[in-house]
C-alpha cells in the first residue's frame, strides 16, 4: 500500500497531478458546465481565460464553474471577465492560487475597464484565490502594463452594463464573494453608477439592478506593512465625487431593496491614496429609489483614514428621489487611527498639519448637491473609535450625525471619543 502513495505523492509534486477527480492539478483549470454536462481541462497562465472563453460555457444561467488548481494565473489576452448568472470561479485558496492584471484599468471613465472580474449575472460566485492588481507582477505582462506603475484600478466590478448606453434593469442576485484577498487595486470591489457623456467621450458604470442580495466573507487587503494606500475598499457610491459615483440602483424607476452582508472579515490598511475627503474602507450612497442596507457582522474594520461614510446629500432631480441607506454593526469594530497623518507631515511640513477626516464613521456626509435621503447607522454590541488623534488638531467623533435626515442608534456599544449629532435611544432594530 505504500508505494502506490509514494507514487501519487511523487507525481503530484513532479507534474502537478491532480490526486482527486475535482481537484485541478497545477496551473490547470477544470472547466465544466453543471447543467449540459461539458467538462474540460485547460493548462497555463491563461487556462482561467480558456475556460472562459470556451464555446460550450457560453449558457447563460447554467450552473458554470472554473475550478482553479493552485498557481499563477493572469487575464492574457482577455480585456475582461464578464461573468453571467450561474458562473463561478473557485480557486484552491489565496495562498495557492493567484490571479494577475495583465493590463491595469487607469481610466474607468475615459478609457476602459481591464483586467477586471466584471459581474452582470445572478448567483456568481467568486472565491478561493488572490487579485494581484500589480500587473508587472504576473507571468505575463500585457503590453499597457509600464514599469514605473502597474496597479489597477478595479478588481470586482458588480453593473448591468458599461460605456455610453444604459441598458434595461438586470438581476445581479445572489452573489457570493468569499475566501478573496485583492492586493494593489485601488478600489478592490466597486457596484455604484454614473452618467455617460457622449459628447465628451465620457463612459459610464449603469447599476440598475433588481433586487438582490449579495454576501461577502473573508476578504482581505494587504496590510499596513505593506505600505499600499487603497482609496476604498468597498464602493457602493462615494458622497465625495457624487457625479461619478452615485451608488447603486440610479435608473431604476420604481423601489428596489438592496442587502449586502460582510461577515467575518479583518481589514487593517492604509486608506487613502492623497486625503482623507475620497478615502474610506466602505462608502455608500443613494441616488435611486432604493433602500441599500450594509450589515457588518462578527468583524474588525481599520484604516488610516475614515471607515465608513454614508451620504444623504446627494445629486438631485426626482428621478433620485425616495431611496434610504442603512448600515448596520453587529459584533464588529470600526477603528480610524490618524497616527499615519503625522508621518505625512513629517514628509510635507508645510501641508495641512491636521487629517482632513475627523470622525470614523460619518452618517450623513454632504456632497456638492442638497437634495436629501434618509440615512442611519445602528450599532448592536459594535466599538467605534479614533486612535492616535493629534493633540494639535480638533478632537475627532466616534460617529458624525449631519443633517436632519441622518441618524444614529447604539445598543450595547461602546464609542470614543462621543458621538457628535443626534442619537437616538434603544432598541436600533430597524427592518429593510
Amino acid at each position: 500500500m505504500r508505494a502506490p502513495a509514494l507514487a501519487v505523492l511523487a507525481c503530484a509534486a513532479a507534474l502537478g497531478c491532480a490526486p482527486r477527480g475535482d481537484q485541478p492539478a497545477t496551473d490547470s483549470v477544470l472547466c465544466r458546465d453543471l447543467e449540459s454536462g461539458h467538462t474540460a481541462t485547460y493548462r497555463g497562465h491563461g487556462a482561467i481565460a480558456d475556460c472562459l472563453r470556451d464555446p460550450a460555457m457560453q449558457s447563460d444561467g447554467h450552473r458554470r464553474e472554473a475550478l482553479v488548481g493552485p498557481g499563477r494565473f493572469d487575464f492574457g489576452d482577455a480585456r475582461r471577465f464578464e461573468l453571467g448568472s450561474g458562473f463561478a470561479i473557485r480557486g484552491a485558496g489565496p495562498e495557492r492560487t493567484t490571479l494577475y492584471a495583465s493590463r491595469p484599468t487607469t481610466s474607468v471613465f475615459g478609457d476602459d475597464v481591464r483586467s477586471a472580474l466584471f459581474v452582470r449575472g445572478a448567483r456568481v460566485e467568486l472565491a478561493g484565490f488572490t487579485f494581484e492588481g500589480d500587473c508587472r507582477a504576473g507571468p505575463h505582462p500585457g503590453p499597457d502594463c509600464h514599469s514605473g506603475d502597474g496597479d489597477t484600478l478595479l478588481a470586482v466590478l458588480v453593473a448591468c452594463g458599461y460605456g455610453f448606453e444604459r441598458g434595461p434593469d438586470c438581476d445581479v442576485d445572489g452573489l457570493s464573494v468569499h475566501d478573496l484577498r485583492v492586493l494593489h487595486v485601488k478600489t478592490p470591489f466597486v457596484s455604484t453608477s454614473s452618467d455617460p457623456n457622449r459628447a465628451t467621450g465620457r463612459k459610464a458604470v449603469f447599476a440598475n439592478f433588481r433586487d438582490f442580495h449579495w454576501t461577502i466573507r473573508r476578504f482581505e487587503v494587504s496590510g499596513r506593512a505593506d505600505g499600499y494606500r487603497y482609496a476604498r475598499i468597498f464602493e457602493l457610491g462615494n458622497a465625495a465625487t457624487p457625479a461619478v459615483s452615485q451608488g447603486p440602483g440610479a435608473g431604476v424607476t420604481e423601489a428596489r431593496r438592496y442587502v449586502v452582508d460582510i461577515e467575518d472579515t479583518r481589514i487593517d490598511t492604509h486608506v487613502g491614496m492623497f486625503g482623507g475627503q475620497l478615502a474610506g474602507v466602505l462608502t455608500m450612497a443613494v441616488n435611486a429609489p432604493v433602500s441599500l442596507t450594509v450589515n457588518l457582522r462578527r468583524s474588525s474594520l481599520r484604516g488610516t483614514e475614515r471607515i465608513v461614510g454614508m451620504a444623504s446629500h446627494v445629486q438631485g432631480g426626482l428621478a433620485r428621489a425616495g431611496g434610504a441607506a442603512l448600515f448596520r454593526c453587529e459584533d464588529s469594530e470600526l477603528v480610524a487611527d490618524q497616527r499615519d497623518w503625522a508621518g505625512k507631515v513629517r514628509q510635507d511640513p508645510a501641508g495641512a498639519p491636521c487629517p482632513p477626516f475627523d470622525a470614523a464613521v460619518y452618517v450623513g456626509e454632504p456632497s456638492q448637491a442638497s437634495d436629501s435621503r434618509p440615512a442611519r447607522v445602528e450599532l448592536l454590541r459594535c466599538a467605534v473609535r479614533v486612535e492616535g488623534w493629534l493633540a494639535l488638531c480638533p478632537e475627532p467623533a466616534s460617529i458624525e450625525v449631519i443633517g436632519e435626515n441622518a441618524s444614529a442608534c447604539l445598543e450595547d456599544s461602546r464609542v470614543a471619543p462621543p458621538v457628535r449629532g443626534r442619537v437616538e435611544p434603544p432598541p436600533c432594530l430597524t427592518l429593510r
